[in-house]
């Protein structure tokens, strides 16, 4: 029965995943104030609901969920010109990516190097860096924050490259669409804005959230049955 409200939950999440990407796309931004809030709030709910317990690995990707839904919040209410709701969204996504390096290195097997890892880690670390410096002279007074931030998705992309284990690929893909989606964020905000921009954000950000969660679940109920 558990495992089925899970189900349930994920079908709720889905469905205000379509309306938000919907409301982003025509720009019904008064629609948008009542799907936004939700969207992990129900995939939290997901992920509780379709296992048993919560181990200490799971509360991680929970808080780290809860942050991401508290970044989401103060995104809404940023206005042109102040930067105050903007970087209490970024520090409430930094603090989520932290969480998903901490969780990543748990949910994993013993790591094992691999030169196609060490490459894929590689481009990422230059693509945050080239990202920056194409970013940095619109960003004014948020360069440190901006730099920072890029060093920890960098890692939480990487730690996910690295990581072993059931879900593998659900965590990977995952942790790059929300790199993608943060690159996105940042190239319409602080170099050129685009069109539907919204939609492409929210797009990337929703399948890297659904498909950690998802990752992360799979590692987790693995070790279940073992």
């Amino acid at each position: 029965m558990k495992h089925k409200s899970g189900i349930i939950w994920l079908i709720v999440f889905i469905i205000d995943a379509v309306l938000e990407l919907i409301a982003q796309w025509q720009g019904w931004f008064d629609v948008a104030m009542f799907t936004k809030p939700l969207l992990m709030p129900t995939l939290i709910l997901y992920f509780v609901k379709s296992k048993d317990k919560i181990s200490f690995s799971g509360g991680l990707i929970i808080i780290a969920l809860l942050f991401s839904w508290a970044g989401d919040v103060f995104l809404m209410f940023q206005s042109d010109g102040q930067t105050i709701m903007f970087l209490f969204g970024l520090v409430s996504f930094l603090t989520a990516h932290v969480l998903y390096v901490w969780a990543f290195q748990l949910l994993s097997y013993p790591y094992t190097k691999n030169p196609i890892q060490f490459a894929i880690s590689a481009l990422l670390v230059l693509f945050a860096g080239l990202l920056v410096l194409l970013l940095w002279p619109g960003l004014g007074n948020m360069e440190i924050p901006v730099m920072i931030y890029a060093a920890v998705i960098s890692c939480m992309g990487i730690s996910a490259v690295y990581r072993r284990g059931p879900g593998y690929n659900f965590i990977l893909i995952g942790a790059l669409s929300f790199i993608a989606s943060d690159s996105i964020l940042a190239y319409n905000k602080f170099f050129s804005p685009i069109e539907y921009g919204g939609v492409y954000i929210m797009a990337t950000y929703l399948i890297g959230q659904l498909f950690i969660v998802t990752g992360a679940l799979r590692f987790i109920l693995s070790l279940i049955h073992i």
